[in-house]
C-alpha cells in the first residue's frame, strides 16, 4: 500500500452520497434490519459499520492507481457526515458483473 489507509472527507462524502443514490433506486442494503432509514442516513451507516460495497481508485501522481476497499479504510471522524452534494462515482465496466462500484478520484 503505498497512500494511507484514512479516508478523506472529500472520499467519505462521495462514498456516503453515491451509494446513497444507490440506495434510492433500491439497491439492496447490508444493513437489512435498518432498510427503513432514509438512504443518505442509511448509507452513512453502512460506512461506518465497515459493510458499504465500494472500492476507492486513488491515481498517483507517479502513474500508479491505488485501489481500496470501502471497509479497509480508517474514517476521519465519528459524527455525522452527510454531503449536500457528493462527486459523482465512475462505475468500471465490471460493475455490470457483480464486481464492487469504484470511487474515481482525481491525482493529488
Amino acid at each position: 500500500m503505498l497512500t494511507s489507509r484514512v479516508a478523506t472527507v472529500y472520499e467519505q462524502a462521495a462514498l456516503i452520497g453515491q451509494r446513497a443514490e444507490y440506495l434510492s433506486f433500491d439497491a439492496s442494503s447490508t444493513l437489512p434490519h435498518l432498510a427503513h432509514m432514509e438512504p443518505l442516513a442509511l448509507a452513512e451507516r453502512e460506512l461506518h459499520a465497515g459493510v458499504l460495497p465500494m472500492l476507492v481508485r486513488r491515481e498517483l501522481p507517479n502513474g500508479t492507481v491505488e485501489e481500496i476497499h470501502a471497509s479497509k479504510l480508517q474514517l476521519q471522524c465519528d459524527g455525522s457526515l452527510t454531503p449536500l452534494h457528493a462527486p459523482r462515482l465512475v462505475l468500471s465496466p465490471a460493475y455490470q458483473y457483480g464486481a464492487p462500484p469504484i470511487l474515481h478520484l482525481p491525482p493529488l
